[in-house]
């Protein structure tokens, strides 16, 4: 028995130590040299969702000890980028915010096209870096399929190996709902995570409107109106029935703040953080009293799950490495047991 149990200690101390091994791995660095590639299914229900558009946008670069720089057409968004901290409804939000600035700011994607016959697309020869990823929505038979941006790092980190991979495979999140009807209401919120109060905080902010990336209205938010608007009846889809992107983006960002732009059930937020707590973005307590809906963000997008990984990248998958090994491990501790209880009868 002295001998089973001492082989067991063993065989657990060396599943303990390749239980940390991903982690030494995922630390290695990365070929910020290396091109990438990017292919994406766009399906529902086992069918594929064909020429769709879509958008990929390198919001960040990447450097060999995987910090993301905001590109310079991002980087003065003053959007924050504290992904070292970030969970995977941040990712989120930080994807629906680049988005927001994207549009509102003519910034031309890196790449952009359509989906085949089978709802499959690819993009090949990417530099190394953080990606934004949209797509149109579609219509058929009076349904129409969704995908809320989300973002990808390129390379990424295999869920299984724990090893870099410079050639991204994701299958999208597709929502189903219906058709858009004539008109839509956009109801407005400006949130302040300050701890209630501060002097940096302006009395007055000028919010814009935009309507697939073109101007379509500005107005203002302040302590009179308790930073909030609502934009009724605008047209929700364009002269060809394709649903209408509608944006808010603040004009200029206040000083010491960093901005984050969400939806959540239908209403707009715009959410100013002092960069003190930048590292906690989100709809979070406001100063307004009776807020339209209460804080949140929806956990959407190509990378489901919302458990952290190390360095804070946006998920792809979950880790499924220790479920073999630890079946193994089981394995080789009942034979030994079954083994020494031979000896001990002969």
């Amino acid at each position: 028995m002295k001998l089973c149990a001492r082989i067991t200690s063993a065989l657990l101390a060396i599943l303990l130590l390749m239980g940390f091994a991903p982690s030494a791995l995922a630390y290695s660095n990365v070929d910020v040299n290396a091109l990438c590639s990017l292919t994406l299914t766009h399906r529902s229900d086992e069918i594929g969702l064909s020429d769709v558009e879509f958008r990929i946008y390198r919001v960040a670069s990447v450097s060999e000890q995987l910090r993301f720089t905001f590109t310079d057409e991002f980087a003065r968004s003053d959007i924050a980028l504290n992904h070292e901290a970030f969970t995977q409804a941040n990712w989120q939000a930080f994807a629906s915010s680049v988005f927001t600035y994207a549009l509102a700011n003519g910034i031309t994607p890196t790449a952009t096209k359509a989906t085949d016959q089978y709802g499959n697309v690819d993009f090949q020869s990417l530099e190394a870096g953080l990606y934004l990823v949209v797509a149109d929505a579609i219509i058929i038979d009076e349904t129409m399929y969704t995908i809320d941006p989300f973002v990808v790092s390129l390379p990424t980190l295999d869920a299984i190996t724990q090893k870099w991979t410079y050639d991204a495979i994701i299958t999208t999140k597709v929502a189903l709902g219906p058709a858009l009807g004539l008109n839509v209401d956009i109801p407005l919120q400006k949130i302040w995570n300050d701890k209630n109060g501060n002097a940096s905080r302006p009395r007055r902010l000028t919010i814009e409107l935009y309507q697939n990336g073109v101007l379509y209205d500005q107005i203002e938010l302040n302590e009179q109106n308790y930073w909030r608007h609502t934009w009724n009846n605008l047209a929700a889809t364009d002269a060809q029935g394709k649903p209408i992107i509608w944006t808010t983006i603040e004009k200029n960002v206040p000083d010491d703040y960093t901005v984050q732009y969400t939806q959540d059930a239908g209403v707009y937020y715009i959410t100013n953080t002092l960069d003190a707590n930048s590292g906690q973005p989100g709809p979070g307590p406001g100063t307004n009293p009776d807020p339209l809906i209460p804080g949140g963000i929806p956990n959407d997008g190509g990378t489901p799950g919302d458990e952290e990984i190390p360095l804070g990248l946006p998920q792809t998958g979950q880790l499924w490495w220790p479920v073999p090994v630890m079946a193994i491990m089981g394995l080789g501790c009942f034979g030994i047991g079954w083994i020494v209880a031979n000896e001990k009868r002969k």
